[in-house]
């Protein structure tokens, strides 16, 4: 007797007990599946060894990413601890350096999971740069009532 793979009936013998291409069944049914299986063993393989490497590659980009927002911060805190120090003529300057001042006393330095971090980052870049060429025009504006000055 041939049986349909789609045939769901289930063949009996004379005793009312499943018959043997049942089982030949099962074990062909479970060739068809053996591609899958190892598809499936594949995928949960690969995904337990890529958690263990994403974390640990996680690990380093985020201790390197750390030291660079740490030595940028470093770096605008020395600028402003020297300007600080510093006479600064220029009342405009003088205030943005004090505002620089407070925005890195507020920097959430030790709250990595702090969600405006790269916006207060941003901001921070920006205040610097804005007092970088407010100094530089007060500079030139020096340079030129020095050069109007005759001996």
């Amino acid at each position: 007797m041939c049986m349909s793979y789609l045939d769901t009936s289930t063949p009996m013998d004379s005793r009312g007990n499943e018959n043997r291409v049942l089982e030949s069944k099962d074990v062909l049914d479970s060739c068809l599946t053996l591609e899958e299986e190892h598809y499936q063993e594949g995928f949960e393989d690969g995904y337990r060894e890529g958690r263990m490497l994403g974390r640990d590659e996680g690990r380093v980009m985020g201790l390197q990413k750390g030291f660079e927002i740490g030595y940028e911060i470093g770096m605008y805190a020395g600028h402003v601890l020297v300007w600080r120090r510093m006479d600064i003529r220029s009342a405009k300057v003088s205030r943005l350096v004090e505002s620089l001042h407070a925005m890195l006393e507020e920097f959430p330095l030790g709250s990595p999971h702090d969600e405006t971090l790269q916006d207060k980052m941003d901001a921070i870049r920006s205040k610097y740069t804005t007092i970088m060429r407010a100094s530089k025009s007060s500079v030139e504006r020096k340079k030129e009532h020095q050069d109007d000055l005759s001996f």
